[in-house]
């Protein structure tokens, strides 16, 4: 048989656990963070996106260093020059070249009618003389400018090795022609003249 004090004992402590579900306890501490999980693994790459503008263009660099100058060239082949001018006896101008060769040009008879007559021109503070013809004259010279028009024509200045003349191309009836001398809008000094002897 159970013990009347037994009985009273737990029916005390079964109205005290009532109490207490029905008050409730206080709440207790919070407890402590737990530890980090692991990584997740990566995801799929997403889409591609759409392309962006273009930049605007950026300033100007720098100019860059000079380089260096590049090796010498080989020499060219020696040129071809004329080393003289003479007229062969039909009136035909023979030109003998720097490599010893020889080149004829043929003239029309006009211009050689009459005009195989020669003059000997003086070098400047020299005695001496070298005999040209009207074309060798014509032709002959190192370089040639226009001086001048006149009412008879155009005056140009021929320089050659040894001096320098001057020749009327005239614009009408007078005499194409050498002259020592132009000044002060006068020609002098009459060398030769096409189809003249002096």
């Amino acid at each position: 048989m159970v013990d009347l004090v037994t009985l009273t004992t737990l029916a005390k402590l079964t109205k005290q656990l009532n109490v207490l579900k029905q008050t409730g306890g206080k709440q207790g501490e919070a407890g402590k963070d737990g530890k980090d999980g692991k990584d997740g693994a990566d995801g799929s790459d997403g889409k591609k996106g759409v392309a962006g503008k273009d930049g605007l263009d950026g300033k100007s660099g720098l100019d860059g260093k000079k380089g260096k100058d590049g090796t010498q060239g080989s020499n060219g082949e020696d040129g071809v020059g004329i080393t003289s001018v003479s007229q062969a006896a039909d009136g035909d101008l023979v030109f003998t070249l720097s490599d010893g060769n020889e080149e004829v040009v043929e003239l029309p008879l006009s211009m050689t009618s009459n005009s195989e007559s020669s003059v000997r021109v003086y070098n400047r503070g020299s005695s001496e003389a070298i005999t040209h013809s009207w074309i060798e004259l014509a032709t002959g010279f190192t370089s040639q400018s226009l001086e001048s028009t006149i009412a008879t024509g155009d005056v140009y200045s021929y320089v050659y090795s040894n001096t320098t003349l001057f020749r009327l191309i005239p614009s009408g009836a007078e005499q194409d022609a050498f002259y020592t001398t132009f000044s002060g809008g006068a020609l002098s000094g009459l060398v030769i003249g096409r189809g003249l002897a002096v």
